[in-house]
């Protein structure tokens, strides 16, 4: 039987995704689903892959991964961004920049989310000491997807949806 590490890169191969760092990892309390990350510079890759799936093709959600908007890193982003393997989103939220730990949650549920920087008056960010924000709750909804998903209903994507069932 083919692992998931293999079966992620065989699907790789080839594309512009081949050779970037990849974070794979088991989903809550189980290892028949498993979340993978494949991240560069510019966006992310992820998905949900079972090992019940019929069909091998990996379904893909690309998103921005932010940047780090200062010409100076401080130790303390340089230190988090060693800390994840460099799986950070960098997100503006209005005048606020969160840094996210996106190796760990799913589903738009992150639980170390932290607001590193704020924009200044002349609209130029200023960094500021971390503080966690509350993850919010886990919406009931993606408990029967995360198992409808493991047991191998490929049309449930990596936020936890459907076509029909979505939330942002």
């Amino acid at each position: 039987m083919e692992t998931i590490q293999e079966q992620v890169e065989q699907e790789l191969a080839g594309t512009e995704m081949a050779d970037k760092p990849i974070f794979l990892s088991p989903t809550p309390l189980n290892t028949v689903l498993w979340r993978v990350i494949v991240r560069d510079d510019e966006q992310q890759w992820e998905a949900l892959v079972s090992l019940l799936d019929d069909d091998k093709r990996i379904s893909w959600m690309k998103q921005k991964a932010g940047k780090w908007p200062l010409s100076d890193k401080p130790l303390r982003i340089q230190k988090f961004e060693a800390f994840t393997d460099g799986f950070v989103r960098y997100q503006e939220e209005g005048d606020t920049l969160t840094a996210t730990d996106i190796r760990l949650g799913m589903a738009m549920y992150h639980p170390f989310r932290f607001v590193v920087a704020d924009k200044a008056a002349d609209g130029q960010w200023q960094e500021v000491h971390p503080t966690q924000l509350d993850p919010g709750i886990i919406v009931p909804r993606t408990i029967p997807a995360l198992w409808m998903r493991l047991l191998g209903k490929q049309d449930i994507d990596a936020r936890l949806c459907n076509r029909f069932d979505c939330y942002d």
